[in-house]
C-alpha cells in the first residue's frame, strides 16, 4: 500500500513540472533601444529608434507591434522609417499599431519614429512613473512584450529673474515702468508658454508688447521662439 501511494505522488509531481515547462515560451526578438540622451517636453519632437533581431530558431510571420509610449507622449503620424513597416492603426497616437513584414531566420530590422511630448509627461514622471516605452508583439503562434529602461526627461523651469520697481511711491496719474525678465533655469527647452501678470486695483497698465492681451485685471503674454 505504501509503495502505491509514493508512486502516485511522483507521477503527480512529474505532470505538474511537465505542464509548467510546456507553457513557457522564450522570446523570439531581441531589442536594442536608441533613444535621445534627454527627452524634451512641451512641444519638442524627438526620434526613437529600435534595432530588432530575430533570435529564434525559425522565421516569424504575421507580425503586429503595438508601441506603447509614456503618458504625455504621442507618435507623429507617418514619421516611421523601416523596410517592410506600415501603419496598421494610429487612432491612438499614444499607442500606435504597426505591421512588420515577416522575419527570416536571424532577420534584422531598424525601426524608428518621431515622437512629441507635451506637458502631461512632466505630471506623469513627477508621480514617480518611469518614461519607458513598451513594444507588444503578436505573431503566428504567440506574442511577447519588451519594456525599455526609463528615458531621461529634460524639464524646463521658467522663473522671474528680475523685476524692477516692485515697490513705488506714487501719486494719482503718476507713471512708471516695471520691467520683468524671465529665465529658463531648467535642463529642457520650451517652444512657448503663457505669462500672466495681475495688475492690481487702482492701476492702469499698458504693455510694451502690442500683441499682449488684457483679461479683466490681468495681462496675458504668449511667448514663443520669436520673442
Amino acid at each position: 500500500m505504501a509503495k502505491r501511494i509514493v508512486f502516485k505522488y511522483l507521477i503527480a509531481v512529474f505532470l505538474l513540472l511537465g505542464s509548467t515547462l510546456g507553457f513557457s515560451q522564450a522570446k523570439r526578438f531581441n531589442i536594442q533601444y536608441n533613444f535621445p540622451s534627454s527627452l524634451t517636453i512641451c512641444g519638442k519632437t524627438d526620434s526613437l529608434a529600435f534595432d530588432i533581431r530575430n533570435i529564434s530558431a525559425t522565421g516569424v510571420n504575421n507580425i503586429s507591434v503595438t508601441l506603447k509610449l509614456p503618458t504625455g507622449c504621442n507618435y507623429v503620424a507617418s514619421s516611421f522609417k523601416g523596410a517592410g513597416v506600415s501603419e496598421q492603426n494610429i487612432s491612438n497616437l499614444n499607442a500606435p499599431v504597426f505591421t512588420f513584414s515577416n522575419f527570416t531566420l536571424a532577420g534584422y530590422l531598424r525601426f524608428s519614429i518621431k515622437m512629441s511630448a507635451d506637458c502631461n509627461l512632466q505630471t506623469y514622471i513627477s508621480k514617480g512613473n518611469p518614461a519607458s516605452v513598451q513594444l507588444d508583439f503578436t505573431y503566428t503562434g504567440g506574442n511577447e512584450n519588451h519594456v525599455s529602461n526609463s528615458i531621461n526627461v529634460a524639464v524646463p523651469n521658467i522663473l522671474i529673474n528680475t523685476m524692477s520697481n516692485q515697490v513705488v511711491n506714487a501719486y494719482i496719474n503718476d507713471k512708471f515702468v516695471r520691467e520683468t525678465t524671465l529665465r529658463n533655469t531648467g535642463k529642457g527647452g520650451i517652444t512657448g508658454f503663457l505669462f500672466f501678470r495681475n495688475i492690481g486695483s487702482g492701476l492702469k497698465v499698458v504693455s510694451s508688447r502690442s500683441k499682449d492681451r488684457y483679461n479683466l485685471d490681468s495681462i496675458v503674454s504668449k511667448l514663443d521662439s520669436n520673442d
